[in-house]
């Protein structure tokens, strides 16, 4: 199994974390390597992350009661990141090692075909194995059809991503993503076709795509990704990439956004399952679980295994007490009147996004 991460030194925290659940969680039936894009991590950080590798895969093997899979951390190391873009680039809100993931094609080995890039702000709970299958069945078909044209091989997924209902419709539109079919992914767990990814040079298109457009793109490497691979993005289960601010939606709301959600939850059901027993965690939004005075629903989980890491110790953010309040009171009124979430997202729109949107350029 590989899996990849990309991080800064100020993450690394929340990278141990995640590569110890990840490990803890999988090395009962599967060797692992992961694959750290660094902007600038220390050696002893590097240093520290091996050994809470090791820490975890003794925790694995206390669980299983016997020896467990081998796993492996290689780092790879970004360096002037700024240098392949335009000075005046602006990333906006987002630090610059979140395009890290673009350069995942040219840096991971040749051999590897597959992989899984997860980000540093999520907790595995479960194996995962089998998300390497998803997709499988259908590119082996292909394959076997050796007369099938070029044309048509092309428009199998290049990655598999869960849909984000709650994107702002002013990113869609600028995205070119209005249609009742299209759909915009989450960028935080993405399963990656690296065969097809190079083929099609799609590392050299999003660094293109975003250096031309770093000031008017609102989610960074998130809209890039959505947009130059329009079409050949596949869904993956909701399981693995459960928001954890979508504990407060109600199923027919997230559907009522965007149709195409059922594709990676097909009912209530499956979305009340994700929910209560999500294979990754994902702690995007405002109410981060090492915030302190956060009032996160998941938020057991990831100190359950920052616990356990060697970064147990680490003092939660403080100076923000208020505002997850405040966050947690409209996360509330979401799920008791969702038109009143609606309402503050459109005022947000309107003085954070809007602002900085302006019509793409691409060649």
């Amino acid at each position: 199994m590989d899996v990849c991460y990309a991080s800064n030194e100020a993450y690394v925290p929340y990278l141990a974390v995640s590569m110890f659940s990840l490990l803890a969680r999988n090395l009962e039936k599967e060797a692992v390597t992961v694959h750290v894009i660094s902007n600038g991590i220390l050696p002893e950080s590097r240093e520290r992350l091996l050994e809470n590798g090791r820490q975890a895969a003794a925790c694995a093997e206390r669980t299983k009661g016997s020896p467990v899979e081998p796993f492996q951390i290689r780092f790879y190391e970004l360096g002037d990141i700024r240098s392949r873009f335009r000075k005046d680039l602006d990333t906006g809100s987002y630090d610059i090692s979140m395009l890290g993931r673009f350069f995942i094609g040219e840096l991971l080995p040749e051999e590897i075909s597959r992989v899984l890039y997860l980000d540093c702000d999520t907790v595995v709970q479960e194996y995962i194995g089998g998300i390497f299958r998803i997709g499988t069945k259908k590119q082996v078909k292909q394959e076997e059809t050796k007369e099938m044209p070029e044309e048509k091989a092309e428009k199998s997924p290049i990655l598999y991503g869960v849909p984000e209902p709650t994107i702002y419709p002013s990113i869609l539109k600028q995205l070119g993503l209005e249609g009742d079919d299209a759909f915009y992914i989450n960028s935080g767990v993405l399963l990656i076709d690296l065969e097809q990814w190079r083929r099609e040079d799609v590392g050299r298109k999003l660094i293109s795509f975003y250096g031309r457009n770093g000031g008017r793109l609102f989610c960074g490497d998130q809209d890039a990704i959505n947009y130059v691979l329009k079409g050949r993005i596949g869904c993956l289960p909701l399981r693995y990439n459960f928001f954890t601010n979508y504990r407060y939606f109600r199923y027919k709301t997230l559907t009522g956004l965007c149709r195409a959600y059922s594709c990676c939850v097909p009912d209530a059901k499956s979305f009340r399952e994700a929910q209560s027993r999500p294979a990754v965690i994902h702690y995007m939004g405002a109410e981060r679980p090492w915030i302190r005075g956060n009032r996160n629903p998941y938020r057991k989980a990831y100190h359950f295994w920052k616990e356990q890491s060697l970064y147990g110790g680490q003092p939660e953010t403080r100076g923000q007490e208020a505002s997850m309040g405040a966050y947690h009171l409209m996360n509330a009124l979401t799920w008791l009147f969702p038109p009143c979430r609606k309402w503050i997202s459109r005022q947000f729109e309107k003085k954070r996004v809007l602002p900085r949107l302006q019509p793409l350029i691409w060649e």
